[in-house]
């Protein structure tokens, strides 16, 4: 088979993958499945990206285990639980990981561990509130990325690092780790990249430590660097940032218009960046008294909770921001006692801004 599309074979790695798969040669399958993957990977479609990944490690599944299907086991679910980590998958992508944590510790197999270490802290920081152990991992995978030269490992773990610096409201710090991020890709000239440490900067540094036109200059800086990469997940981010940037300068039409588009491009890549959009769409048609609309979208991100894509305390909060514009109609079923306590329970002090 690889014979008769050798021309072009890269157009046929899934059908040569289906083909072992169903032939029951596992090992060749999985060959072509992370062939697949890859390629989905460099057009950013993390959809078959994650099928392929799928795919391949049902094959490593299926080998006799020895030493060396052990570590294509640590590869492939390592390479997988990082896919469902950049779409913000995090249920899916703790189970992926947790049966080799211990295995990748054992082999001391430093590539993987930067990568895993990463993806605990990120799971830490979004699902378990728990921004100390979230710090630790995310430095640890820092620490393994640079004696490794794993640069991907270095960029996410500087990032994330960041949010959680960010979440602590320390905003200093956390530009410099984020920027650090920014600094790498640049370096790499990954465009689609740029534009999201960019757009990131702008809202989640400038805007809330008030620098207001900072953060608007920088979103738009960010805007046009992700129309120009034509990458639809750093167009989200950026249409958000630049919304919210926007917002802040009272500049609420133009705001209103870049947080619908990013809300339309997040819902069609399926991007996490659809509950930043909803809120800030909300915030601001409560600001303008149309109370209605603003239901519609804390409603929307309510939708999305038993996804695991954010925290309890980020859904408790926008059930306080519900209730206030319900009130707003006379909605009178609004249970105080709960939204106090959702309010004294927030474990994220940025999200007070809310």
């Amino acid at each position: 088979m690889e014979e008769r599309y050798k021309n072009h074979l890269d157009n046929y790695y899934e059908t040569i993958a289906n083909h072992y798969f169903e032939s029951e040669n596992y090992n060749k399958a999985a060959e072509f499945y992370k062939l697949a993957a890859r390629k989905a990977q460099r057009v950013v479609s993390f959809a078959d990206a994650i099928s392929f990944s799928e795919k391949l490690v049902e094959c490593i599944e299926r080998l006799p285990r020895t030493q060396e299907i052990e570590m294509k086991r640590i590869d492939a679910r390592t390479v997988l639980g990082f896919y469902y980590c950049q779409t913000f998958q995090f249920g899916p992508m703790k189970s992926v990981i947790d049966p080799i944590i211990d295995l990748a510790e054992k082999y001391d197999y430093k590539k993987r561990l930067a990568q895993i270490y990463y993806m605990i802290g990120t799971n830490s920081l979004y699902i378990e509130e728990d921004l100390h152990k979230s710090a630790n991992y995310l430095g640890r995978a820092i620490q393994i990325g640079e004696e490794t030269d794993n640069l991907n490992a270095v960029i996410m773990s500087n990032h994330y690092l960041g949010h959680v610096l960010v979440d602590e409201c320390k905003f200093e710090k956390a530009y410099q780790h984020i920027n650090k991020a920014l600094e790498i890709v640049k370096m790499v000239n990954s465009q689609f990249a740029i534009a999201m440490n960019t757009s990131c900067i702008a809202y989640n540094i400038y805007f809330y430590q008030g620098k207001i036109d900072l953060a608007y200059k920088t979103s738009r800086e960010g805007l046009q660097l992700a129309d120009d990469s034509g990458d639809i997940l750093s167009k989200v981010e950026a249409y958000m940032s630049h919304g919210l940037c926007s917002y802040g300068k009272g500049l609420f039409d133009e705001a209103e218009a870049h947080l619908t588009i990013g809300l339309e491009l997040g819902k069609r890549a399926d991007d996490a960046f659809v509950y930043l959009c909803n809120l800030y769409l909300g915030v601001l048609f409560q600001l303008k008294g149309n109370y209605p609309k603003a239901i519609e979208h804390y409603e929307d991100i309510l939708s999305y909770e038993s996804y695991n894509i954010h925290s309890t305390s980020h859904y408790n909060l926008v059930r306080i921001r519900l209730a206030s514009a319900k009130v707003m109609v006379d909605d009178k079923d609004i249970d105080v006692n709960t939204l106090s306590k959702f309010l004294s329970e927030n474990r994220i002090r940025k999200k007070l801004i809310y």
